[in-house]
């Protein structure tokens, strides 16, 4: 596209051969007179914005990993607040969900009783409608 813009066609004519918009043709040429060929060819998209490395997400979990080999409860809140003073911010809760999920992690929570060890006659009598 740069290419074809040097030879002297206008930005309509590179657009009809490259299938791309006069704008974006602009731009990119513009960009390429300003900052150079590794402008255009160069990735500059940080997507991956975390506070932690994968290495420093395993460590700092693995605290929490022998906390409950110890028998210990350990809470999401509780994790949560660890997490945001070793970084240093206050973060999101949702963003912390997506560190546990990434690391394998699972929310785990007993049921209040056995589903089979219910008492059948008490369900029955807390059911609006009995069958007669």
């Amino acid at each position: 596209m740069v290419l074809l813009r040097a030879e002297g066609m206008s930005v309509k004519e590179v657009a009809s051969v490259t299938k791309m918009s006069n704008s974006q043709i602009s731009v990119l040429t513009k960009k390429y007179l300003d900052e150079g060929l590794e402008a255009l060819v160069s990735d500059k998209r940080t997507s991956n914005n975390r506070y932690m490395t994968p290495k420093q997400e395993t460590d700092f979990l693995a605290q929490f990993t022998e906390a409950t080999d110890k028998g210990q409860v350990v809470t999401v809140a509780d994790m949560h607040r660890a997490y945001q003073k070793q970084v240093g911010k206050t973060t999101d809760l949702s963003g912390f969900y997506i560190l546990l999920r990434r690391n394998g992690w699972r929310k785990l929570m007993p049921r209040p009783r056995h589903p089979k060890k219910a008492d059948a006659q008490a369900i029955e009598a807390s059911k609006k409608f009995t069958p007669k």
